[in-house]
C-alpha cells in the first residue's frame, strides 16, 4: 500500500488541470492523477483512491455515475465536485468552487491525509458498523482540542481509543498524562490531579506538580471520571474553564494546556439526576461522546480480533500460532464476553500457550470458556458509600456484608428443614443506598414450621438426613457436576465433598434404623 495520499482528478479541462498542480507542489506527499470521464470510472474500480475531485462542467449523469463508482469501491471515500452548487439529488460530500480556492483545497488534503493516516495506524480492529462508526468519529475529531467523553462497559478499549486520539493530535509530541480516578483514594484524588505545596497536609514533605502541570501542552486522559468526589469536580471543571490550576496549599493559579479525554462505564446522566456528578462538567466532558460497543453486539469481529491477537501472543512468545477451527470460532461468537476484549484477549493469549496441537477446536475453547466461568462466583452487590468517611464507609460495607451473609444463612436452613428448594427470604433494607450508622435494619427471616408436640416419631427425618437427601435432589438436577451443585447450595466445593464423603460413610458404617426397630421388636 503506497505512503502517498491517491487523488483522482476527473476533467477534461486542461487548465483546471494545471491550476489543481500549481496549488498541491507536494509531490513527496500526494499522488495527483488525471483523467477523463470513462478512464476516471476505470480508476475507481481500481480501489485505492482516497480523493475524489469532479469537475462540476461535466455532465450532470457523468457526475452521478462517478459519485456511484466511487462509494461502491469505499464507502468512505471523499468526493468534492469543483463547481459554485451541486446538483440535486448528487451524494458527494461537498463543493469546493471552480477553480476551488488553493488554501481551502490544501486544507481538505490535509484533513483527508489525516484521516488516512488515523484508519490505518488505529488498531481499533473490526468491520462491523459500531466499529466503523467509531473509527470515523475519532478520526475526525483527533485533529481538533475539543473534549471528548468515551462511555462503555469495562474491557471495551477505552484507553485504547483515547491514545489513538492523542496520537493523531497536534499534541502528539507532547505528554499524554493517564489517571484512574476510581484507582486513588478520595483524600489523594485532588493532589495527584492539581499537585500540592510543601506542607499542604501531613505527607505533604516537598512541593509537588499535579497531573495536569505535568502534561502542560498535551493530553490528559481521566478513566472512570464518574468515581471523582463532587469537591474535585468542582475544581475539574476549573481547569477546563479557566485553563488554570491551583495546587493544594496555595492560591496562586498556574496557567496549563491540556486536551482533557475522560472514559467512565456508568452512566453519567443518569449519576447526574441522582445529584452524584455534576451537570455542568457533564455538558463541558461531553462535547463528542464516542460509545466503545460491547463485544456481544459485534460478534462478526470476533474472528478479525483473534487473528490479531494470535499474531502478537505469537511473536510474543516464539510460538508457532494454532488455528482455529470454524467450530472454534462459533463457540466464540456464541458467548456473552462479560469482560469484552480483554477478556477475549486474555483466552486467546491462555490458548496458544496451553495449546498441544495446530488447531484449536471448539472442545478446547468451551473447556476454557468453562473454566472461566466456574472461576467466578456471582459478586455481591454491596453498595459504593457516597459522602461518607473512610471509617464510616468501612463500616458500612462490613455491616452489609453480614446482612448478605445472614440472608444465605437464612436461605439455607430454611431450604434444609422444608426439604425443598431455598426459601425467600425479605430483607427489609434502608430507603438510603446506604444504611446510616446506627440505623435499625430489620431482617425477616423465612418463617419454619414448629413440630407439633408428639410428631417427634411420626416419621420425621433428621436434619442430618433431610440435608443429605437435599443434596442428593440438587445433584441430581444438574446432571451429577458437582461444581454446578455446589453453586447451587451456595457452598464451596470441599465442603460438598467433605459432606458427600461423610454422608457415604455414614451410609456405610451406620445399621438402617428401620432394621433396628424390627430388630428390637423381634428381641
Amino acid at each position: 500500500m503506497s505512503n502517498k495520499l491517491s487523488i483522482l482528478l476527473v476533467t477534461e479541462d486542461h487548465e483546471l488541470e494545471e491550476a489543481l498542480l500549481r496549488a498541491l507542489p507536494d509531490e513527496e506527499r500526494q499522488e495527483l492523477v488525471s483523467e477523463e470521464l470513462r478512464k476516471g470510472l476505470r480508476r475507481l474500480n481500481q480501489g485505492g483512491v482516497d480523493l475524489l475531485l469532479i469537475d462540476g462542467a461535466l455532465p450532470e449523469e457523468g457526475l452521478k455515475h462517478l459519485a456511484q463508482a466511487a462509494r461502491a469501491s469505499d464507502p468512505n471515500i471523499h468526493i468534492f465536485v469543483m463547481a459554485d452548487r451541486l446538483p440535486a439529488g448528487l451524494e458527494v460530500n461537498g463543493a469546493l468552487g471552480r477553480p476551488p480556492d488553493a488554501e481551502r483545497l490544501r486544507d481538505l488534503v490535509e484533513q483527508v491525509e489525516s484521516r488516512r493516516n488515523f484508519l490505518r495506524d488505529c488498531r481499533l480492529l473490526g468491520h462491523s458498523d459500531q466499529m466503523q462508526e467509531v473509527r470515523e468519529k475519532a478520526a475526525q475529531i483527533a485533529p481538533t482540542d475539543v473534549s471528548v467523553l468515551i462511555t462503555g462497559e469495562t474491557g471495551t478499549g477505552k484507553s485504547a481509543v483515547a491514545g489513538v486520539i492523542h496520537r493523531h493530535s497536534r499534541r502528539a509530541d507532547r505528554p499524554f498524562q493517564v489517571v484512574n480516578c476510581g484507582a486513588i483514594p478520595e483524600t489523594l484524588l485532588e493532589s495527584e490531579l492539581f499537585g500540592h505545596e510543601r506542607g499542604a497536609f501531613t505527607d505533604a514533605k516537598s512541593q509537588r506538580k499535579g497531573i495536569f502541570e505535568a502534561a502542560d501542552g498535551g493530553t490528559v486522559f481521566l478513566e472512570e471520571v464518574g468515581e471523582m468526589t463532587l469537591p474535585a469536580q468542582v475544581k475539574l471543571l476549573h481547569v477546563l474553564e479557566e485553563k488554570e490550576v491551583t495546587r493544594l496549599g496555595s492560591v496562586h493559579p498556574i496557567p496549563v494546556d491540556v486536551r482533557v479525554i475522560a472514559a467512565t462505564n456508568r452512566d453519567l446522566g443518569l449519576a447526574v439526576q441522582q445529584g452524584e456528578f455534576r451537570r455542568d462538567l457533564y455538558y463541558r466532558l461531553n462535547v463528542v461522546e464516542i460509545r466503545m460497543p460491547a463485544l456481544r453486539e459485534r460478534p462478526e469481529d470476533i474472528s478479525e480480533l483473534v487473528e490479531a491477537f494470535i499474531e502478537d501472543y505469537a511473536r510474543t512468545y516464539g510460538l508457532s500460532p494454532p488455528a482455529f477451527d470454524q467450530e472454534a470460532l462459533g463457540a466464540l461468537c456464541e458467548y456473552s464476553w462479560p469482560g469484552n476484549v480483554r477478556e477475549l484477549r486474555n483466552l486467546v493469549e491462555r490458548l496458544i500457550v496451553l495449546s498441544k496441537g495446530t488447531t484449536l477446536t471448539r472442545a478446547d475453547v468451551v473447556r476454557h470458556l468453562d473454566a472461566v466461568d466456574h472461576a467466578f462466583v456471582t459478586p455481591r452487590n454491596l453498595p459504593v458509600p457516597l459522602h461518607k468517611t473512610p471509617d464510616e464507609a468501612h463500616r458500612d460495607l462490613i455491616y452489609w456484608a453480614l446482612l448478605d451473609l445472614k440472608k444465605d444463612v437464612a436461605e439455607l436452613k430454611a431450604a434444609l428443614l422444608s426439604n425443598a428448594h431455598p426459601a425467600s427470604v425479605t430483607m427489609a433494607y434502608p430507603r438510603s443506598a446506604v444504611p446510616l450508622m446506627g440505623e435499625e435494619v430489620r431482617v425477616e427471616e423465612a418463617s419454619v414450621a414448629e413440630p407439633v408436640e408428639g410428631e417427634e416419631d411420626a416419621g420425621l427425618k433428621s436434619l442430618a438426613e433431610t440435608e443429605q437427601d437435599y443434596i442428593r435432589h440438587v445433584l441430581q438436577s444438574v446432571g451429577g457436576n458437582r461444581r454446578k451443585a455446589a453453586q447451587v447450595l451456595k457452598i464451596g466445593e470441599r465442603t460438598l465433598y467433605r459432606k458427600i464423603d461423610e454422608f457415604t460413610g455414614r451410609n456405610r458404617t451406620a445399621p438402617d434404623r428401620r432394621h433396628k426397630s424390627t430388630d428390637d421388636e423381634n428381641s
